[in-house]
Order: structure tokens, then C-alpha cells, then sequence
């Protein structure tokens, strides 16, 4: 027991120093994932193995490889942002990552996007047109005034299959959601007109 103790803090140690690292190179973000997997094997054969610490640092350190890549999926997307609407998501979801990243040298590059982006707004074509434009505003002045979820994250407003609703933006790591009242409702249908 002890040495699986040791040993998972020994791959939790090597992880946190790679996530120190920045990681353009895929053998870093290939290390990060493999040493991952060994220390979820690990704790699922023998969570009696593992402290309580080791396994919050294992959630956290879990938690930015997988932001990691993540961003990693995403830079490709970036390099070819044609509209503004698709500017407007992706300044969104870097936000998102960089919240998740703070402590990484990661973090700069996903900041440097964001600040790519907003430079490179202005020059893009308008999204889907004015109505588009409309409803997008009325949901940001929406969520400016929202109240946070019970972990004070922020919450956005979210399209799912049976409308909008109210969804954590820590999402997937805290999935509460909630209704969107009559009124608010009504404001973003009358935006969309």
C-alpha cells in the first residue's frame, strides 16, 4: 500500500511539472496523457491506496491535461476564424480554458489567442445577419446580470434540444442547470424577430 501510495504521488509530482512546461510538443502532451491513464489505473484497482490529498491533486491535475488538450484541439480552429459569430464562441471557450489553466504555461499562450481574437474581430465578416446579432446580444446582457451557481461560477445561457436554459459554465465539472424564467425567455425571442 504504501508504495502504490508513493508511486501514484510520484506520477502526480511528474505531472505537475509537465504541466509546467508548455506543451507545442506532442511528446510532452503524450507523457501527460499515458502518465494520467496510469495513475487512474492505479487509483481504480486500489483506491484504498490513494490519500485523500493525492486524489484532489490527482482531480486537479486530471482536470488541466484534459483543458490541455482541449486547447491543443482547438488552436487549429483559431487559425481560421472567418466571422465574427464564431470569433464571439471561441473567445468564449478560450476564456473558459483559461480559467481551468491558471498555474500553467499554457496559460499565456491561450491568453495570447484571446487577445489575437479581439485584434482580429474587427476585420471579420458579421455572422448569420441582424436578428442573430440581436438575440446574441439580449442573452450576454442576460448573463451579465445572472446570479451564479451554488459554486459561484459564472452561468450562460445554453440551446439544448428542449430550448434555452440556464447551465453552469463550469460544465462538465459542475453540471447545474436551471430554467430560464417567462420573462427572460421572452427577451431573447423578441431579440431573434
Amino acid at each position: 500500500m504504501v508504495s502504490d501510495q508513493m508511486s501514484v504521488q510520484a506520477e502526480i509530482d511528474a505531472m505537475e511539472a509537465l504541466l509546467r512546461d508548455d506543451h507545442r510538443e506532442q511528446t510532452v502532451r503524450t507523457q501527460l496523457t499515458t502518465a494520467l491513464r496510469r495513475v487512474n489505473k492505479t487509483f481504480a484497482a486500489h483506491p484504498e491506496s490513494v490519500s485523500a490529498d493525492q486524489h484532489a491533486a490527482l482531480q486537479v491535475v486530471s482536470l488541466k491535461t484534459k483543458t490541455i488538450l482541449r486547447f491543443e484541439r482547438l488552436a487549429d480552429r483559431l487559425q481560421d476564424v472567418d466571422d465574427t459569430d464564431e470569433c464571439v464562441a471561441l473567445a468564449r471557450e478560450l476564456d473558459d480554458i483559461a480559467t481551468t489553466l491558471s498555474g500553467t504555461a499554457v496559460l499565456l499562450r491561450v491568453q495570447r489567442e484571446r487577445r489575437r481574437l479581439v485584434e482580429v474581430q474587427p476585420t471579420l465578416t458579421p455572422g448569420s445577419g441582424r436578428q442573430a446579432s440581436a438575440q446574441r446580444a439580449a442573452i450576454l446582457k442576460l448573463e451579465l446580470g445572472a446570479r451564479p451557481c451554488s459554486k459561484g461560477h459564472p452561468m450562460a445561457i445554453r440551446s439544448g434540444e428542449n430550448g434555452y436554459f440556464w447551465g453552469c459554465s463550469a460544465y462538465p465539472q459542475h453540471s447545474v442547470k436551471w430554467n430560464l424564467s417567462a420573462d427572460e425567455l421572452n427577451t431573447i425571442v423578441r431579440a431573434g424577430r
